[in-house]
């Protein structure tokens, strides 16, 4: 599951390291949103 999520984010937000620790760091609010839309779509 958690390769699966990972693929996901990775075609949506390709200029973000998903492995950070400081993620949210490197986060704008559109990049927030596109997780939760794209979570919202999948899942």
């Amino acid at each position: 599951m958690k390769d699966k999520i990972y693929k996901l984010l990775e075609d949506q937000l390709p200029l973000v390291d998903l492995e950070s620790d400081r993620l949210y760091d490197e986060l704008d609010s559109l990049g927030v949103t596109t997780i939760l839309m794209t979570l919202s779509e999948e899942f």
